[in-house]
């Protein structure tokens, strides 16, 4: 108890045989005591939406839509040498899957969209993926509901493009997604294919990524160990030698795209270091990175480690299939960071080892695709009821808790029957509303059982 309630509590009761005293109001706003206790809220909400999709193995419920049966979006890899990818953006390989359209035996006018389903609209979204044309006769466009997003038309060059796109709330509560095509007139202009892959949808405003380097322009700030023969070094296209690394970078699935790249033929360790970052956020964070590792041959020699203010939190060894692969890691923010990717080749005297890095990203949340949130202390005798940060269809209600200070023993039913009774309330709300803890009717209906302090005050008499 503070010592100035204690000071009043002696000026009004001395010498008095019995006294009551209001001590509610006597201290400042920072050390009062309340009437009620305090709630503690603890649950996850999605950042990552069910509609983003590689369509390695699915379309992951995006619909084709179409006229006619001749023009419409399928999902797949090459089917002509001269008009689609000849690998797709996710591993960069051959054998990758993404959507296209071929507009061979279509007619004028034809249209054909790719839709989503119904997304529940928050103040901040994001639209990102993945586009690649060799048409240059036909529109191409992408719609929120009605609305106009961007025109990807007359964007012909043959290379996968990253496209971003802020999406607005607006008025409505939810909306789809729509990339829509229509079939136009190829007298003067080269009909092709229009392809797209890796669609990303998020829960948060777009370039916001802590950390994020794909080596086109520079090496973003990675330490390279300097006093090492053999080290990362930037640069694009095929390795020197044909049976071994990638031929493109993962970013572009281009030769002329930038990865960083280790490759020897005789023992050593190589280091890429990213020291004491800044990072502003607190809680968990996802590092996501791309890697290379494959040789024609069965070698065990080559290995990649990643740790994390030098202790080891994730590695890969050996040959790899010759495509891209991605690596996630689940970290948490320290004082001082430091993030080394490790190459270690083993002596190979005929022949080069290699190992190629690229995307490196850093994002708040989990590699799941979740962000905690956590209230503490959130006082329950405040009229304004407490509210989630997402909507209850981003809401994970199987992991979330509720609890409160203080809790009384002989109130544990109480408690029990008041979580039980929100968390049910959450769920049966709509799923573009936002999950309200509204704890009055229990305040009044079991009001001892959350009131904050009892007091036992104990005074000697004097003669």
């Amino acid at each position: 108890m503070p010592m100035h309630a204690i000071v009043t509590i002696k000026e009004e009761c001395n010498k008095q045989i019995s006294c009551e005293v209001d001590i509610r109001y006597t201290t400042d706003v920072n050390h009062c005591l309340y009437d009620y206790g305090f709630l503690n809220v603890w649950y996850t909400c999605k950042k990552i939406l069910d509609f983003s999709c590689d369509f390695e193995s699915v379309l992951c419920n995006w619909s084709p839509e179409h006229d006619e049966n001749r023009f419409k979006w399928k999902r797949g890899n090459r089917i002509d040498y001269l008009y689609t990818p000849s690998v797709d953006h996710t591993s960069a390989s051959t054998t990758g899957k993404y959507v296209y359209i071929y507009a061979a035996g279509s007619k004028l006018d034809d249209i054909a969209n790719l839709e989503s389903g119904e997304i529940v609209a928050v103040e901040q979204q994001c639209l990102s993926f993945w586009y690649f044309t060799t048409n240059s006769r036909d529109s191409v466009f992408v719609y929120q509901n009605e609305k106009e997003l961007v025109d990807l038309s007359d964007k012909e060059e043959e290379k996968w493009h990253h496209i971003q796109i802020y999406l607005e709330k607006n008025s409505y509560d939810s909306f789809k997604l729509v990339f829509k095509v229509v079939r136009g007139n190829g007298w003067k202009k080269h009909y092709g294919a229009i392809s797209i892959d890796d669609i990303l949808i998020e829960n948060q405003n777009c370039n916001s990524l802590i950390l994020n380097c794909d080596f086109e322009s520079n090496s973003c700030d990675w330490n390279i160990d300097e006093f090492n023969k053999y080290v990362w070094k930037r640069q694009n296209g095929q390795p020197p030698f044909y049976h071994t690394g990638q031929t493109t970078d993962h970013s572009t699935a281009s030769d002329s795209g930038n990865y960083m790249y280790l490759s020897s033929t005789v023992d050593t360790i190589a280091y890429l270091e990213f020291q004491n970052v800044n990072l502003h956020v607190s809680g968990n964070f996802c590092l996501t990175f791309w890697y290379h590792m494959y040789h024609d041959e069965d070698y065990e020699m080559e290995r990649l480690n990643v740790t994390f203010d030098n202790e080891l939190v994730w590695t890969d060894y050996a040959n790899q299939d010759n495509k891209w692969k991605r690596a996630m890691i689940d970290l948490q923010n320290r004082m001082n960071m430091s993030i080394k990717f490790i190459g270690i080749l083993g002596s190979n005297w005929w022949n080069d080892i290699d190992i190629a890095i690229d995307d490196i990203s850093l994002a708040e949340g989990t590699c799941t695709g979740l962000f905690y949130h956590e209230d503490n202390c959130v006082q329950l005798d405040e009229k304004t009821p407490e509210e989630t940060k997402c909507p209850k269809g981003y809401l994970n209600i199987t992991n979330s808790r509720l609890s409160f200070d203080p809790e009384k023993r002989e109130c544990t039913k109480i408690y029990d029957q008041t979580k039980n009774h929100l968390l049910k309330e959450c769920e049966n709300r709509d799923n573009s509303q936002k999950c309200v803890f509204d704890f009055s009717t229990e305040k009044s209906s079991h009001p001892g059982c959350y009131q904050l302090y009892e007091f036992q005050i104990m005074h000697t008499c004097e003669g």
